[in-house]
């Protein structure tokens, strides 16, 4: 260029030390300088340049560079704007992989409670025979110790094979511990009871139309299946969302 102004009083200010730089290293070496900057022209526009030129040194000492100067604006522009449309791509491709995953879990999930849905409906058939005879066994076992009470009190003095038996059963302790056997499997019915209503409330099919739903059951529900979780120490991070709007339907 000529006149007073020089080129390097057009370059961009984020590319002027790497210029710097690529110069000093074609001065230093001789060799070729060959790279691509950014210039600010008058009216204030970027352009995007190249240079290709060989370094010479004059008789004062001074290196200068004999080549051309070539104007690659357009070329950035379309491999900027291809760089871009890659990116793009490469997301939407990124998307589309999460959505097929998220599609595959989906349905992984929707299978996963059927099968909850139907192993709690399996136990709830035998809790529910078991916990409909405990009552009955109860009272067959009053019967039992209150018939036993009554031989006692007609028969006071018992054969020593008799009393040797009672001992070795200790009689007392079982007619105290034994209701309160009943009763702890009653407590036990109830939990497992409990627990299998709350997978079958938890692992509920979804449906593409509103249904009632009491949102008291599946906050309980939640919360069971959340501490069973948490006794057997699983991994366990899905948080509870729940939203006013959705109260009274599911």
């Amino acid at each position: 260029m000529s006149g007073k102004c020089s080129l390097r009083d057009f370059e961009h200010p984020d590319d002027q030390a790497e210029t710097l730089r690529a110069a000093i290293e074609s001065a230093q070496a001789g060799t070729p300088f060959r790279h691509e900057w950014r210039i600010l022209t008058p009216n204030g526009n970027v352009k995007w340049v190249k240079a290709a030129s060989q370094p010479e040194v004059k008789e004062d000492g001074k290196v200068v560079w004999d080549g051309l100067l070539i104007d690659i604006t357009d070329r950035k522009i379309a491999e900027q704007a291809l760089e871009q449309k890659t990116q793009d791509l490469e997301k939407a491709l990124k998307d589309l992989q999460s959505v097929q995953l998220q599609l595959v879990q989906n349905e992984k999930m929707s299978a996963l409670g059927n099968l909850v849905a139907g192993v709690a409906h399996e136990i709830n058939n035998p809790v529910g025979f078991i916990a409909g005879n405990l009552q009955h066994a109860l009272d067959y076992i009053k019967d039992i110790f209150g018939l036993i009470e009554i031989y006692q009190q007609e028969y006071s003095k018992p054969t020593a094979v008799i009393q040797e038996e009672i001992k070795a059963i200790d009689l007392d302790y079982i007619q105290k511990d034994l209701p309160k056997l009943i009763n702890s499997m009653q407590l036990g019915i109830d939990r497992i009871r409990s627990i299998s209503n709350s997978l079958r409330t938890f692992s509920r099919a979804d449906k593409d139309y509103k249904v009632s739903f009491n949102i008291h059951e599946g906050i309980d529900s939640t919360i069971l299946i959340k501490r069973l979780v948490k006794e057997q120490d699983w991994d366990w991070r899905s948080p509870v969302k729940l939203s006013s709007k959705n109260t009274g339907a599911a």
